[in-house]
């Protein structure tokens, strides 16, 4: 079931009135970094549910106040927003208290999973191996950073502890170059997450319900899977089910995914992302509750091979979302 997952793998439950449509309001856009991303995730999935034959209609929070928007002519909300106020739970909470169905996961999950020290906690409480980090306060001085980090071995990576996309991320850190690290991982996030470099490969697997597609090998033409390697390089390959690497690691980083997905009570679309140092041996880096869904983003990719449609995928997440109101 974990590696061969079809449209029939993930069961009946997303089959919610089957051939009935709904009236749909995307959220995309919105006033954080990740604005540009948002967009196109948020054009992508849009498209998609209107080909999945869907009333679909697009709104930008930034030009609009939720907490007096009508949502009287929508049926549920698709939430397409990257980064602060999207996937920290604040339009979560705020779909909530309007008593609109939405998909994705609640503002509780969303917060832990957006906060990486957080999320880090909950993974080492329920023995999920995560990378050993600190957490810096806002007022932390050099002396302070010092005394913190004397426990972890470098190269280190320094990054914001609440932001996506690798913005603010800076990677094989030592002593000397720790301080413009960290202020450049500032100016994204007042709050700086320090962990020890994990040298690897670099996964990700994709999950709808917490059920996982096919894990993704990520191998960036450059040192590092960066901002640029994400959204800019064409020299980044991604591997699907890679057939160099054997069956039963592929299983072992879905159930992994899984289990950390779980542990923070997350749903709907989302991805996790691990590294690998050798075979057999993961550690997970973040799971992120509203990934890029544009066509060369990685969730529609695991999807495709797995024989979903990005419009299947959003079709089903409409209607489970749908069916959790019931």
């Amino acid at each position: 079931m974990f590696f061969d997952l079809g449209p029939a793998a993930i069961g009946e439950k997303t089959r919610f009135m089957v051939g009935q449509t709904y009236r749909v309001l995307v959220l995309y856009g919105g006033d954080s970094a990740e604005r540009a991303v948002s967009l196109e995730s948020g054009s992508a999935v849009a498209a998609a549910l209107a080909e999945a034959g869907h009333d679909v209609r697009l709104l930008d929070p930034a030009h609009e106040d939720l907490w007096e928007y009508d949502f009287a002519e929508f049926d549920v909300v698709f939430p397409m927003l990257h980064g602060a106020f999207g996937e920290d739970g604040g339009v979560q909470e705020i779909l909530r208290r309007r008593g609109m169905p939405f998909v994705g996961s609640d503002a509780k999950a969303s917060a832990l999973a957006f906060h990486k020290s957080r999320a880090k906690d909950v993974w080492r409480r329920v023995g999920l191996p995560t990378p050993r980090s600190v957490l810096l306060d806002p007022e932390a001085t050099p002396r302070d950073v010092a005394a913190k980090v004397r426990g972890l071995r470098p190269p280190l990576v320094v990054k914001p502890d609440a932001q996506g996309s690798s913005i603010g991320v800076a990677v094989g850190v030592r002593p000397e170059t720790m301080t413009p690290a960290i202020e450049r991982a500032r100016e994204a996030w007042p709050w700086v997450l320090i962990e020890e470099f994990v040298s690897g490969d670099e996964w990700t697997v994709a999950l709808f319900e917490c059920e996982p597609f096919p894990a993704i090998r990520i191998r960036p033409g450059s040192r590092f899977y960066d901002y640029h390697a994400k959204y800019v390089s064409d020299r980044t390959v991604f591997d699907v089910a890679p057939t160099d690497v054997p069956r039963e690691i592929q299983q072992h980083l879905q159930r992994l995914a899984v289990d950390a997905a779980e542990s923070l009570g997350v749903r709907g679309i989302s991805r996790v992302d691990l590294r690998v140092v050798r075979p057999g041996s993961p550690w997970l880096l973040e799971v992120v509750t509203i990934p890029g869904m544009a066509a060369h983003s990685l969730v529609p990719m695991a999807a495709r091979a797995a024989g979903w449609s990005l419009a299947e995928l959003c079709d089903r997440a409409v209607r489970e979302a749908l069916r959790r109101c019931l």
